[in-house]
């Protein structure tokens, strides 16, 4: 087919994941459908000499004329799709939205060139006999267009009456679906559809599918952009910066106080996943809960719990570098724990924007005491600030920090009183958390819990 083109990029695995999609949704055979998509992206494509299908990056074409040449193909494909279901191409028959049917315009990566919708709100009662609710959810699924984190309200079942790839008003773009689904989870939470902030990610993928009307692969593609949006976030333990390949390898060589993994001893002693790192030292929060974050605070609240829990956990734990049967040493349970708690760290401070080195300092310092008698003030001030630090800034306060009557804030507080100086208060108050925090068998975020939480604020904490 001639020399290759400059600028080229390969998609074989994309045209490979469209060729099944369709094959399996039609009664063609994969070879029939790579066979037509070849023919229609021939001349603006190569074959490598290895096999792999390459298709030309128009993007580097420069102006408009590399968006309109990938534009033209995108038609073709469209064409191909519409083929392959039985419609003349250009045909005005609607295909109906259902999980079953595949989508035309998604190429099976759920990229879309655009991200921001050209369309024109066009005022309710001008909508061509729409009923008015559909109507008013197109325009406010446009109004949100390109807006990741509002907290606008959609219904997913009206957005379900739409079909977005014929709208006016709403592009069947990224930049305008991924705010939709957005409106559509904060509308489940508003109504108690989504009963808890972290969920499977089953039902999230469903709102994809049945409301949008997108295919499953393009659902898969949609995960990655709302992680990467912030749109959800996943529990630590499906977070490969958490337990992926290259986070592993960094926890067992902290563990085994190696460089490399080639260098680590005792082969079969280690756990094959960060989970068996740091689940010995969790009490209450269960590292296989797995599940999305819709909400980013919630998120955050549970990061913290584990990151408390493996602390404290690590704190208790005698140090011992004895080695019993085929087994890790303490000291390397707990080295591999503190590396977790440091990752969760930083993650949380993404978040949060409080530095990880209080946590991270606390939680090796932990692990050199070779009993709990050894342990100092200093270590117990340090992880006392901390955790104030981290508690009043993701359970925050009641939104009247400024009017703390601090006379009611010394009075539950021990060893302090309306003399005491600051440093002091603040003391008590760390002191304070430490005894009443719910993992410690406190009561916790109670009305007392509360105002000492606010009374950061009048610290000037």
């Amino acid at each position: 087919m001639g020399e290759r083109r400059a600028y080229t990029v390969r998609i074989d695995e994309d045209l490979h994941d469209y060729a099944d999609e369709v094959s399996d949704k039609t009664n063609l055979a994969k070879v029939d459908v790579l066979d037509e998509a070849l023919r229609r992206l021939q001349e603006a494509s190569t074959i490598s000499e290895d096999g792999q299908f390459l298709v030309d990056d128009y993007g580097s074409l420069g102006g408009n004329a590399g968006r309109d040449r990938l534009s033209e193909v995108l038609e073709n494909q469209c064409e191909i799709m519409e083929m392959l279901r039985g419609t003349p191409p250009g045909s005005d028959e609607d295909v109906p939205k259902t999980k079953s049917q595949p989508d035309p315009e998604d190429d099976g990566s759920g990229d879309n060139l655009s991200t921001k919708s050209s369309n024109k709100p066009v005022p309710v009662g001008e909508n061509d006999g729409k009923p008015p609710e559909v109507a008013e959810t197109e325009e406010t699924m446009a109004s949100v267009s390109g807006d990741m984190h509002h907290d606008v309200c959609i219904d997913p079942e009206t957005v379900a009456e739409i079909h977005t790839r014929k709208s006016d008003i709403v592009a069947h773009t990224k930049g305008d679906l991924l705010p939709a689904l957005r409106g559509m989870i904060n509308y489940r939470l508003e109504h108690d559809v989504l009963f808890d902030a972290c969920v499977d990610w089953d039902e999230i993928e469903s709102m994809i599918t049945s409301e949008l009307g997108l295919s499953e692969q393009t659902a898969r593609n949609y995960r990655k952009d709302m992680v990467r949006e912030g749109l959800i976030r996943p529990h630590p333990s499906e977070d490969n910066r958490i337990v992926g390949d290259d986070a592993y390898d960094e926890v067992l060589c902290k563990a085994a106080s190696v460089d490399h993994p080639s260098e680590v001893a005792h082969e079969g002693i280690y756990p094959d996943d960060v989970r068996g790192f740091i689940s010995w030292a969790l009490r209450q929060q269960d590292w296989d809960e797995g599940g999305v974050y819709v909400d980013e605070d919630a998120w955050a609240i549970d990061v913290w719990q584990i990151i408390r829990e493996t602390v404290e956990k690590i704190l208790k734990t005698k140090s011992s570098s004895r080695r019993v049967s085929e087994s890790m040493t303490a000291d390397e349970q707990m080295r591999g724990a503190a590396h977790v708690v440091n990752k969760l760290a930083v993650l949380l401070s993404e978040v949060t924007d409080i530095e990880p080195f209080g946590v991270t300092t606390c939680a090796i310092r932990a692990i050199e005491f070779k009993s709990t008698s050894d342990i100092g003030d200093e270590w117990y001030e340090m992880w006392a600030e901390t955790v104030v630090e981290i508690e009043s800034t993701i359970y925050g306060g009641d939104g009247d920090e400024d009017d703390v009557d601090m006379n009611e804030v010394v009075e539950v507080l021990d060893g302090v009183d309306q003399t005491s100086t600051e440093d002091e208060i603040r003391k008590a108050r760390a002191e304070y958390f430490l005894e009443h925090h719910p993992d410690q068998g406190g009561d916790g975020y109670d009305e007392e819990y509360q105002l000492v939480v606010d009374a950061g604020s009048a610290l000037g904490d």
